[in-house]
């Protein structure tokens, strides 16, 4: 016990430093690009950071803030007192701005909303600027600022605390939430190319790449169309990733004098930067967070569709097995009732009408029997829990056979046996589906069902040698079982196809992807 709390207490101290580190490091980088004796930049990137950490970690990272300023601000030439009042200024800022945002639990540090988003820049400003006035009067009080530059210079130190959070913030809380969805394989090279066109995209507009003889003005604005691709494609965390990168490059070009921003130093101090990136990230995040709660929504109704449709397979395999124990069972027992009465009677013209009648009772009885066995069949065919698939399908031909005249052969392509539950009965739905509309609508006197079940994936493909689907409409509005069959695909990630067929006919093909878990289960 006592070497699990050193362990952790040593844990929280690594943290806590690595917290200190990249804060004093963000700070000394700003340094060095603005090159000014005070602390006032139009860009802060390390309170973003501060804020993240806080929002994350909680409120003990505020030591890690304190101590990378001071190391910082110590190490600039600046005396122990003022930098000391300044990493207290950061700290309280970054602790007032948490407060702020944690104190009731509507905000969500994810970002997962727009509303989020702007909370996240409205709270944090609100702590920026207390921060900020307690840094400019620390000096203001040390000489180092000029009294009648008090109000200039509190606006602008504010800008650079705001402008940190709105950029660095978000790329940090939103890091947990979305970067295993883009960042998977097979997106890694749409986001790699959606990026790739953004970077080349600034270097044009604010490093003159190649059209340097086109009108800053068009093509400044035309990084909002690059900005809402990034936002709708690869959602918060991508969007993130190239406004950092676009205000980089931004910051560049004003230094260097190219591009869209460079005359803005000596115009104004780059607040047509400040202003042009709070709106580009605004606009950006807008559309990010506005897709990712349209796409949330969806997936959450995908999951209670996929809810509903296990509670009615479940609910008909209950009510099933009720008809079974109960039903079946008194059905028999009044079967073996008759029999005994029948048995009991005695011989002579006297019982010749009861025995008619007892004949009549036992065969409608009968019929009820087959009655309820089909119904039992029809709610869950035990035939798919206890042989599977395959032999589900086979059987189901048999009677599609039996019931309309249409011959239904099913030919096996390859089975690796132990297909789960979920897609099993999946399969067999929209093949009961199928099977329907053919009896319908096809007028076909042949249909042909092709399984195969392999290592990656198992695939249902239905033919038959009907009328095919006239007009080339191949589903209909209010098709609801057509519906159907799209929901069940869609929760398992899979895809469906349905063609007329060139020699006359109608297909319906069914690809569904093994999961890993469920090839590793077969493995097992």
């Amino acid at each position: 016990m006592p070497g699990s709390n050193i362990q952790r207490r040593l844990t929280d101290l690594l943290k806590l430093l690595g917290m200190a580190s990249l804060y004093a490091l963000l700070i000394h980088l700003t340094n060095l690009y603005f090159k000014s004796d005070i602390p006032i930049r139009v860009f802060e990137p390390a309170s973003g950071w501060a804020l993240a950490a806080l929002l994350i970690g909680g409120k003990r990272y505020a030591w890690g803030v304190f101590f990378g300023a001071i190391l910082v601000n110590a190490t600039s030439g600046l005396t122990l007192w003022v930098a000391t009042a300044i990493a207290l200024s950061n700290t309280l800022a970054a602790l007032l701005g948490a407060w702020l945002l944690t104190r009731d639990s509507r905000f969500d540090s994810h970002l997962r909303s727009l509303r989020d988003y702007l909370r996240l820049i409205f709270l944090g400003g609100l702590g920026s600027g207390f921060g900020a006035l307690l840094g400019i009067s620390a000096l203001l009080a040390s000489g180092l600022l000029a009294p009648d530059v008090f109000l200039p210079g509190l606006i602008q130190w504010w800008m650079g605390e705001v402008l940190g959070i709105i950029l660095i913030a978000p790329l940090f809380l939103v890091w947990r939430l979305e970067k295993s969805d883009w960042l998977q394989m097979k997106r890694v090279h749409v986001a790699a190319l959606l990026l790739g066109l953004t970077f080349l995209a600034g270097q044009v507009i604010f490093l003159e790449w190649f059209f340097d003889n086109i009108s800053m003005v068009p093509k400044g604005y035309v990084m909002f169309l690059f900005i809402a691709w990034v936002a709708v494609r690869l959602g918060t965390w991508g969007t993130m990733i190239a406004l950092v990168m676009v205000s980089i490059q931004a910051l560049l070009g004003a230094h260097h004098g190219t591009g869209f921003f460079a005359h803005d130093i000596a115009a104004t101090q780059l607040t047509n930067y400040w202003l042009y990136m709070v709106i580009l990230s605004v606009v950006g995040m807008a559309l990010a967070t506005y897709f990712a709660e349209h796409n949330l929504a969806e997936r959450q109704l995908r999951d209670l569709s996929a809810h509903l449709q296990d509670m009615r397979e479940e609910e008909k395999a209950r009510i099933a097995r009720e008809i079974h124990d109960d039903l079946g069972g008194t059905l028999t027992a009044i079967k073996m009732e008759i029999y005994w009465l029948a048995r009991e009677l005695p011989a002579g013209k006297e019982s010749g009408p009861l025995y008619e009648r007892i004949g009549s009772m036992s065969q409608l009885l009968d019929n009820a029997v087959g009655v309820t066995r089909r119904v039992i069949t029809e709610l869950r065919p035990t035939i798919l829990d206890d042989l599977g698939l395959l032999a589900a399908i086979e059987w189901q031909a048999a009677q599609f056979y039996k019931r309309t005249g249409i011959e239904c052969r099913v030919s096996c392509i390859e089975d690796k046996g132990n297909l789960d539950k979920q897609r099993s009965i999946a399969l067999f739905r929209i093949f009961q589906e199928a099977l329907t509309n053919i009896a319908r609508h096809s007028a076909a006197s042949r249909v042909k069902v092709e399984f195969r079940h392999g290592d990656e994936e198992v695939v249902l493909s239905v033919s038959d040698n009907g009328c095919g689907m006239p007009g080339g409409q191949v589903v209909a509005p209010d098709s609801h079982g057509i519906r159907g069959m799209f929901e069940r695909v869609g929760q398992l990630d899979g895809s469906i196809g349905f063609d007329n067929l060139p020699d006359g006919g109608f297909n319906v093909t069914v690809v569904l992807p093994l999961s890993a878990n469920h090839q590793k289960g077969k493995q097992a």
